[in-house]
């Protein structure tokens, strides 16, 4: 249960308060973190990694 938590807080956080509510433009950073190799895990390139 606490693993589903963190991860909704985190999309919360991303969509709502880094992205304005646009959840394209979350995807649209998910795909450059992709096409660019995946150099970081994915929870330190959106800045998440204490959710």
């Amino acid at each position: 249960m606490l693993n589903y938590w963190r991860s909704a807080a985190a999309v919360h956080y991303l969509v709502e308060c880094c992205y304005g509510g646009d959840v394209m433009k979350v995807f649209s950073k998910y795909e450059e973190w992709h096409e660019n190799g995946r150099q970081q895990p994915l929870t330190e390139y959106f800045g998440v990694e204490a959710f």
